[in-house]
């Protein structure tokens, strides 16, 4: 029983942060970024539902998430979009995130070209 609990006071965590997420893109990024972006949010939260409540992995999950958030609600379209990755943080990443910030970068820059 006790398991449950934590599994569902993640879940409902999950859920809050994904929504929160979804409604910061609907209000801060154009079109192409925001089905971008959409997209990549619903690949990960789900290639990370199954994580145990407990270990290490979700806290900094969600923390990344939520400073990600915390970014974009007090980006203006004057600041631009985004913020760099700087080289520890790009260190600390592992060959499969490396990967995958890299083809985000690529279809970022195709949906931005697409726009003009």
């Amino acid at each position: 029983r006790e398991e449950k609990q934590g599994t569902r006071m993640s879940t409902h965590r999950a859920i809050s942060l994904y929504r929160s997420i979804l409604r910061q893109h609907r209000r801060k990024l154009p079109y192409e970024m925001r089905q971008l972006g959409d997209k990549y949010v619903s690949e990960e939260f789900r290639r990370h539902r199954e994580e145990k409540e407990g270990g290490s992995f979700l806290p900094k999950f969600f923390a990344e998430w939520d400073g990600y958030v915390t970014m974009l609600e007090q980006q203006t379209p004057q600041t631009g979009f985004g913020a760099p990755l700087d080289a520890t943080r790009h260190g600390e990443l592992n060959d499969e995130q490396k990967s995958m910030l890299a083809q985000l970068r690529k279809e970022t820059a195709e949906a931005m070209n697409r726009n003009g």
